[in-house]
């Protein structure tokens, strides 16, 4: 949708908002949330991945969850699947791109720990690998 102005966008923004706030996603966030809590006390860690925007929302979890929020605490074992891009590059390079982050779940990922996979579409095939993957490990998986 083409906007006319700011106002048109901000006040769109708003409606997106306050409908989302009616969905009652309280209950889906605490089993996420306690689904990472869950790895953490087991020193398991809790991978996360996506591309492109995803891939930044990734990145953004994982910074937040090793550095800090809101209050100073010891870092919390996080691993963005979508940052390291020597890795990616080699990966896909030599294979293919549906599995790159598949083999990263394979490579960090034990019994217990947690996968967050950011996919806008739903459909993106290395994210769906890395679900299976994780999956087929015995890890939780969160969907976002």
């Amino acid at each position: 949708m083409a906007y006319q102005n700011l106002s048109d966008y901000l006040s769109e923004s708003a409606e997106v908002v306050l409908a989302t706030a009616t969905l009652h996603m309280d209950a889906a966030l605490e089993k996420a949330a306690d689904l990472c809590v869950v790895a953490l006390k087991a020193n398991a860690p809790i991978l996360v991945c996506g591309n492109g925007g995803s891939a930044a929302d990734a990145m953004h979890i994982a910074g937040e969850l090793i550095a800090r929020y809101l209050k100073e605490r010891p870092g919390y074992n996080c691993i963005c699947l979508s940052s390291n891009a020597a890795m990616l590059t080699a990966w896909v390079n030599d294979y293919e791109y549906d599995s790159v982050f598949a083999r990263q779940v394979q490579t960090f990922g034990v019994k217990g720990a947690a996968l967050i996979a950011i996919s806008t579409s739903g459909n993106s095939k290395n994210v769906i690998q890395a679900v299976m993957k994780a999956k087929e490990m015995e890890m939780s998986v969160i969907g976002l």
